[in-house]
């Protein structure tokens, strides 16, 4: 997002805007997050790369005892910038 312009339309998808929601308050899998939006799991790793890669989210990570590896996202804290 390099201006305001861009960022207005980032934040007129409706998509994005319900998974980011969903992610305010807790840390959340894709899984978790696209059965909780009712979003195909390919749009919900979509919408989660543009948030993270544009500095909206923040990952963490597990691995359980059998190897699997969960990422878990969240919300980052972004400082409002009045006009």
């Amino acid at each position: 997002m390099s201006d305001q312009t861009d960022r207005h339309q980032f934040f007129k998808d409706k998509k994005l805007m319900n998974i980011l929601s969903s992610v305010m308050d807790s840390p959340k899998s894709a899984k978790e997050i696209s059965s909780e939006c009712n979003l195909p799991i390919s749009t919900v790793y979509r919408k989660l790369y543009l948030m993270y890669h544009n500095g909206l989210l923040k990952t963490s990570g597990t691995i359980t005892d059998s190897g699997v590896k969960t990422r878990k996202f969240t919300k980052k804290q972004i400082p409002l910038q009045l006009a």
